[in-house]
């Protein structure tokens, strides 16, 4: 059951970052995204990588919040 919401929201995730616009758009609108959801407003904690040049770059994320 796990491996198939995981296998779905990889799939959904993938479609949202084809329709987003080049690689700096992308980061910026997916960090919002995130930013902007109730889970990470209200988390006490949170965790980030260091991102890949092939993932979401995690940087500006890491300097705003570290």
């Amino acid at each position: 059951m796990i491996q198939e919401k995981k296998r779905a929201l990889r799939e959904k995730l993938k479609k949202v970052r084809a329709e987003l616009g080049n690689k700096k758009e992308k980061h910026t609108k997916i960090q919002a995204k995130l930013e902007n959801l109730p889970e990470f407003k209200n988390a006490k904690t949170i965790l980030l990588y260091h991102s890949t040049d092939e993932e979401v770059s995690t940087i500006e994320l890491i300097d705003k919040y570290i």
